[in-house]
């Protein structure tokens, strides 16, 4: 009743923020409770004020189930190097001794080469796996080593009354049941969290919904004053990105060819490196599933941009190096870059049609680069080439 007051509005977010915070049960209560359909009707009645916009944006990705929303870099990450482990699995079966036995000795000396660079990336990859698991155990060995026993059986007899109070608490309200796994970014999404969030971004950015506009026609004198408040853009390219790595979601971000367009946009931000990395981690995720139809939206408006955008981080590598989030910069660009090429043809062909000899020529002469991300640059420069 008191949503309308724009100081009770931020303080009641705020306050279910809090709920949220290292609270896995308080995200799926809270949401089956309403809170979901709450935030996306504060960000329409308070559509004017940023402080709201953005604590709500960040609420929307606080909601994701368990803590979805804090790993996903991680988890994109892990399924990078689960994906190239395999890779590098199939090329070893491929290089039996009978057809390394066969190859001429230089092609025969390069392939043994190539397999001992995969057992050393497989045996650092476990290595790694067997770390964290070994840091994982040991801080929950220090946590319990750091109770004395009488604090031990109060903590369990402390669970046991909290486990009665959470079935009686449950009694007292009814909880619409979603089926058999609820997620809190489904809820979100059909209480309007998409189109919301949609509309915001292109209030924020300002691009004409206009299906003809070329992005590439917009000049540098237009760029100072293309977007409203720079931490409101951020939070709601976050929220885009946590919904949109579910495939229902991400879907739904594809019917409406504005987001494209905004996200784009944000591209031609280049000395505002938080606005790139934030449009292009939602663009990572808007395009994770091919099935979507996110690649064939954002591939006429982000190609050429990530393109030159690509071509002058590698080219003034030496210069910005030393500067704090470069190298995530390059590895978002060739992430969101690839996942617009895979398996997509037309975008394929908009690569080829660009000038591109630069591009292929610093990208050709990476060595800078990690490990990881070289490997994705060489996959650029084949698509390029083809």
């Amino acid at each position: 009743k008191h949503k309308a007051n724009a100081e009770v509005a931020l303080e009641l977010a705020k306050a279910v923020s809090a709920m949220l915070v290292s609270d896995d049960v308080n995200k799926v209560r809270l949401a089956k409770l309403g809170a979901c359909r709450l935030t996306i009707e504060l960000m329409k009645a308070h559509n004017d004020d940023a402080a709201i916009l953005e604590t709500c944006c960040k609420l929307i990705v606080e909601f994701g189930n368990g803590k979805f929303a804090q790993l996903l870099e991680d988890d994109f990450r892990k399924q990078e190097e689960r994906r190239e482990m395999k890779s590098r699995s199939m090329k070893r079966r491929a290089l039996t001794p009978s057809r390394i036995a066969a190859m001429s000795p230089a092609a025969a000396a390069s392939a043994v080469k190539a397999l001992e660079e995969a057992d050393a990336k497989d045996r650092a990859y476990k290595e790694r796996a067997m770390h964290a698991q070994e840091e994982v155990k040991q801080e929950q060995l220090n946590q319990k080593a750091a109770l004395p026993l009488s604090s031990i059986s109060e903590k369990k007899f402390e669970a046991r009354s909290e486990s009665k109070r959470e079935r009686s608490d449950a009694k007292k309200f009814e909880i619409p049941e979603q089926g058999a796994v609820w997620d809190n970014r489904l809820e979100l999404c059909k209480v309007g969290a998409c189109e919301a969030l949609a509309r915001l971004l292109q209030y924020l950015v300002k691009v004409p919904h206009n299906q003809s506009m070329l992005l590439s026609r917009a000049t540098s004198t237009l760029l100072p004053s293309i977007f409203e408040d720079e931490d409101v853009v951020v939070a709601a390219c976050g929220a885009i990105a946590s919904l949109a790595a579910e495939p229902s979601c991400a879907k739904l971000f594809a019917k409406d060819g504005q987001i494209s367009r905004s996200l784009s946009t944000l591209l031609l931000h280049t000395d505002r490196w938080p606005l790139v990395t934030a449009s292009m981690w939602a663009m990572i995720n808007l395009c994770a599933d091919s099935r979507s139809g996110n690649r064939e939206r954002l591939g006429p408006y982000a190609i050429e941009h990530l393109c030159k955008l690509l071509t002058d981080l590698t080219a003034r590598h030496e210069e910005l190096a030393h500067i704090d989030g470069f190298h995530r910069l390059v590895e978002y660009t060739v992430w969101a870059l690839l996942n617009m090429l895979i398996a997509t043809p037309a975008n394929q062909t908009r690569v080829r049609a660009l000038d591109k000899e630069e591009l292929v020529e610093e990208l050709s002469n990476s060595t800078w680069a990690k490990a990881g991300v070289k490997d994705k640059l060489r996959q650029i420069v084949k698509a390029l080439d083809s």
